[in-house]
Formats: C-alpha cells, sequence, structure tokens
C-alpha cells in the first residue's frame, strides 16, 4: 500500500480533420451512354481550397479543371466551371454539347483542406451515348383514293441521324 493519491483532472480535444478530402466525380470513371448534354460534378467530403491557401471562386475554379476530348491529350473542350458557397461541389458545364458517343476525359488539380491535407490530381474517363434518335423531314403527303395504293417512297431521302452513316441506317 502506498499513499500516493492521483488528483482528478480532465481534459477536452478536438480531433482534426480526418485526412486529404476525397474527390467524387459525377459521372464515374468508366461510366457510358451519358447524355450528351451531361455537366459534371466533382464533389468533396469537406471544404477544398487552392494550396496556395487561397480560396476556390467562381472566378479562379476552370484554372483547376481540364476537360478533353478523349484522354489527357485530347483537344481541349471548352466549359465554364462553377463552386458552390460550401466549397465541396465543383460543377462543370460545357459551353456547346458533347458529341454522340464522345469519350470525355474530365480532371482535377491537386487542392486541400483548411488543415493543408492536398489530395493528388484526379480524373475520369466517360462515353456520351451513342443512341440518338433519327430525324424523320419532308415526307410528301399522299392522297389515296378508295381501292387505290400509297406510292412508293425511299425512307433513305427522309430520314438522318447525325450519330449513324447513311449506308446504317
Amino acid at each position: 500500500q502506498h499513499d500516493n493519491a492521483i488528483t482528478f483532472s480532465s481534459t477536452t480535444f478536438t480531433c482534426a480533420a480526418g485526412g486529404v478530402p476525397t474527390a467524387i466525380f459525377n459521372p464515374t470513371d468508366g461510366t457510358t451512354d451519358m447524355s450528351i448534354s451531361t455537366d459534371i460534378t466533382i464533389t468533396f467530403d469537406e471544404a477544398v481550397r487552392n494550396t496556395d491557401n487561397s480560396d476556390i471562386t467562381d472566378s479562379n475554379v476552370d484554372a483547376l479543371i481540364t476537360l478533353k476530348k478523349t484522354n489527357s491529350s485530347g483537344a481541349a473542350i471548352a466549359f465554364d466551371a462553377t463552386i458552390n458557397d460550401a466549397n465541396t461541389v465543383i460543377t462543370i458545364i460545357p459551353t456547346e454539347d458533347f458529341a454522340s458517343n464522345q469519350v470525355v476525359y474530365a480532371a482535377i488539380a491537386s487542392v486541400e483542406d483548411v488543415t493543408n491535407n492536398t489530395t493528388t490530381a484526379s480524373s475520369v474517363i466517360f462515353t456520351t451515348t451513342a443512341n440518338l434518335a433519327p430525324a424523320v423531314t419532308d415526307i410528301p403527303d399522299q392522297t389515296i383514293l378508295e381501292g387505290g395504293s400509297f406510292s412508293t417512297i425511299a425512307l433513305d431521302n427522309y430520314v438522318s441521324d447525325i450519330a449513324t452513316e447513311d449506308a446504317l441506317i
């Protein structure tokens, strides 16, 4: 027996954020049959900022984004990007619809959270749909008398599909 009494004490502490922010792309990597008018979102599990500690704003977010045809070496696709007020969701809005069956590469440069946990650059590749409805135009009217028959027409002259060669329609 020892008389080494310990005085009761307590403390409160707060844990820092759980590490590097996680980016979730929509559409996800490898997705197919996306609408040609798809916007791309990148959602983070916590607020992010530029790696120089400055805020990401609608004015500077475009500099973090790469949007190209096919892959990272492809032709640039014009876009505008925005970030929400909480600095957790970036929306990439292409200035024109993607082409049918277009392979799209989207990437974001490194960003960080308020405790300087820096992400690595990340990217996705997805493909738009190839199934656009054909356009049918200018089929001539026909008047058929009782007992008569329709005149034959060649639909190739009236059906078009911007995504499919005429020979394959």
